[in-house]
């Protein structure tokens, strides 16, 4: 310990000086938001981190850098890389290091101290809540056996978790990690494992008291009660949503405590793209993502998949949940991107992080060039830029959560990644979303199978249609509440003039979706839900569903409502083209069904008034595109990125995946790349790449209805690109 005494006292970080705190917030819901403005300046490093791990593993002490001269060199190392941030999780299993807590903030200092001078930040990351028998963690546990968690019904300890309510435990850990912020000057904190054990967690008697105050109801005491794992159980609902709300109102404490010593201080949270979508972790754990972030302001993911390149398709559409967590709260967003030392997943991973306003964390590559992307000067500007998308499409956590029978959540991903595929350029809602103010930027909102929304979401989007906006509504959507009890009917019958009875079942396997007005034929080989148009209603039957020759019911209706315009699709065409995240060492399973992707880009861009804005016209399906409008110097610009991902999707059924990618990973693109634009006018154009130091020529050519036709030589696309057009 005696050699991190090297650095002298003087060299401690002076912390800012404490503004007025701003004006507390709240969702929809009445949860409060914690966070920083935006646009606040000394924030504004987050939306340009390139973030690297200092500490080798979990199980790191840091002594391989326990000297300033070593830690200098490293920093200057990794910033030579073209990293400005620093991941630093030296003693990483806190509450097993209790005994060494003054060295980890003796070298988290000198780290910080060395990081600053050098112009780069310092993120320390470390668990919050576990006990990790390792070092001192057993006698921790020990000594405190009142902190730990209990089970619900027998009031049995988990020896491995400390407990969220335990007011003692609470008052020791703030007061710990704020001594940490304090003494070592790091810029932010990155707290991992803030979650129960399982959903049988915590039982004890301030978690059961806390449940009481919050929610008026009281759990039972007898181990053998009905309620327990009752999802049929409204008590047993709001348990489980409870808990969700009790880890965000725990980071929020942390969170106001860490605001009294540095009110710039970055608060990150994360979960993996599975953690998001699939239940398991929000019914198990309490983790929420959402709910976590109403406390912090950088929010990210680590992606899974250790062959983004391959798995693309997939990760593109998580990453756009992640945007709209971002837009929504209005916090930064990262994705951490593990490469394996492969160039290619590397370059590929971070372009789709910034396709999608995201900055990168990962790991540098010894021998690769990867600053000339990381530093590229003329990547987007994800504090500002903003999407141009007409098209939203809701992620519903509710769903997620307390959706029966069917699977909501990867019809969305489905249709997400169709629309995707096709360059029609979609925006991801969340459930706070769904207020006038934010419905009202789209010309087009896709709910697809969201079974749970409550009354004030229902009449959010009756608002929507009133003023003239257009629903597409997808098989079971608001037939349950928000606590997932089934409804009589549609809670959107009123809108859509059909009815369904819940207890009846669907129309089972393959059928056919027929259009009424060409007889076009479209094979489905999943189920498809069996409605009934009111009466008087004005519903218009637009395709039919069609087995063994009849047709046995509605497939695709229209209802117009003064300016506003209903759909209902009866099947689940998201979920026939789903392509889950892939990580290597598993067999490929999956293969895009064309005809079924080509029947839903047909109805959205046919519903859509006026046409979209951006029209892909002759741009291969592997080629991803996405637009933004940002700041320029003179004015608005647009920016259109370009990912050449031709070389992927080829995999056949039954491979398996490694973490290599294909020697030409980036083919030459032959045909020249064509788009149209109705964005404004347009006063000049150029492309630009990290793949070459000169802006190339775009040809621009007018067309009718203020359109633009944009041009760009397939040449000028080798893996990344992004098309700069002025406006006037």
């Amino acid at each position: 310990f005696g050699i991190l005494k090297g650095l002298p006292e003087s060299t401690k970080t002076s912390l800012p000086t404490i503004k007025t705190p701003p004006k507390p917030r709240f969702t929809a819901e009445g949860f409060e938001v914690l966070l920083p403005s935006p646009d606040d300046p000394a924030m504004a490093w987050r939306r340009n981190m390139r973030m690297v791990a200092w500490a080798r593993s979990h199980a790191s002490t840091g002594f391989e850098f326990n000297t300033p001269e070593r830690v200098e060199r490293q920093v200057l190392a990794l910033k030579a890389e073209g990293f400005n941030t620093i991941n630093n999780g030296v003693f990483f299993w806190n509450l097993a290091h209790t005994d060494r807590w003054d060295e980890g903030i003796e070298m988290t200092r000198m780290i910080t101290h060395f990081a600053h001078k050098h112009g780069m930040k310092v993120i320390h990351h470390c668990d919050t809540t576990i006990v990790n028998h390792m070092g001192r963690g057993m006698e921790y546990l020990m000594a405190h056996p009142d902190w730990m968690q209990r089970d619900i019904r027998y009031g049995l300890p988990a020896f491995s978790i400390v407990c969220l309510s335990n007011p003692e435990l609470r008052k020791e850990l703030i007061g710990r990690f704020v001594r940490f912020a304090r003494e070592t000057g790091v810029d932010g904190f990155m707290l991992d494992e803030i979650i129960f054990a399982s959903k049988d967690y915590c039982g004890c008697p301030h978690c059961r008291a806390k449940f009481t105050r919050d929610t008026g109801e009281v759990l039972p005491t007898d181990p053998n009660s009905p309620v327990f794992d009752n999802y049929e159980d409204p008590l047993w609902v709001k348990w489980i949503k409870w808990r969700q709300r009790c880890v965000g109102d725990w980071r929020l404490a942390f969170r106001r405590e860490f605001k009294k010593v540095n009110p710039n201080l970055c608060y990150m949270v994360y979960t993996t793209h599975y953690g998001l979508t699939n239940r398991w972790a929000p019914r198990e754990k309490g983790a929420n993502l959402i709910q976590a972030a109403r406390a912090c302001d950088f929010v990210g993911t680590e992606i899974m998949s250790r062959n983004v390149y391959e798995s693309c398709r997939a990760v593109y559409s998580y990453r756009k949940i992640k945007t709209a967590i971002g837009d929504s709260l209005g916090c930064s967003i990262w994705g951490l991107v593990y490469h394996v030392d492969n160039p290619v997943t590397a370059y590929v991973g971070w372009a789709m992080n910034q396709m999608n306003r995201q900055t990168t964390w990962m790991g540098a590559i010894a021998g690769a060039d990867m600053k000339h992307y990381l530093k590229w000067p003329l990547r987007v500007k994800t504090e500002a830029a903003r999407s141009v998308a007409d098209v939203a499409l809701l992620f519903s956590s509710t769903t997620r959560d307390f959706g029966k029978r069917f699977p909501g959540t990867v019809n969305g991903l489905g249709m997400s990644q169709v629309m995707t595929a096709g360059h029609i350029q979609h925006d991801v809602l969340l459930e706070a979303d769904l207020r006038p103010e934010r419905l009202s930027r789209y010309k087009m909102v896709l709910l697809p199978s969201i079974a749970c929304l409550s009354d004030a979401q229902i009449a959010a989007l009756r608002a929507y249609v009133d003023k003239g906006g257009v629903l597409l509504v997808s098989g079971n959507t608001s037939l349950q509440d928000e606590n997932g009890v089934f409804r009589e009917t549609f809670g959107l019958a009123g809108l859509l003039g059909l009815d369904i009875d819940p207890k009846k079942g669907s129309i089972k396997g393959d059928h056919a979706f027929q259009w009424r007005q060409d007889k076009a034929n479209i094979p489905i080989p999943k189920y498809a839900f069996r409605v009934t148009p009111r009466a008087d209603a004005g519903v218009e039957i637009l395709a039919d569903i069609v087995q063994q020759g009849k047709v046995v019911g509605p497939a695709l209706t229209v209802r117009r409502l003064g300016e506003g315009t209903c759909y209902y699709l009866a099947s689940p065409l998201g979920l026939v083209n789903f392509e889950g995240e892939k990580t290597p060492g598993k067999k490929w399973a999956f293969q895009p069904n064309q005809p079924v992707a080509g029947l839903l880009r047909r109805i959205v861009r046919e519903s859509v008034p006026a046409g979209l804005d951006v029209q892909a016209v002759s741009v291969p399906e592997r080629v991803f595109l996405s637009v933004h409008r940002q700041p320029g110097k003179d004015g608005e610009e647009i920016l259109v990125h370009l990912l050449n991902l031709t070389g992927s999707g080829h995999l056949a059924n039954g491979t398996v995946i490694s973490n290599d990618t294909p020697k030409d990973a980036f083919p030459v693109i032959a045909k020249d790349l064509v788009f149209d634009l109705r964005l404004g006018m347009i006063s000049a154009a150029r492309i630009v790449s990290p793949d070459y130091a000169d802006a190339r020529p775009v040809t621009l050519g007018p067309r009718a209805g203020g359109v633009v036709r944009v041009t760009i030589k397939g040449s000028d696309l080798k893996t990344y690109s992004i098309v700069y057009l002025a406006t006037q």
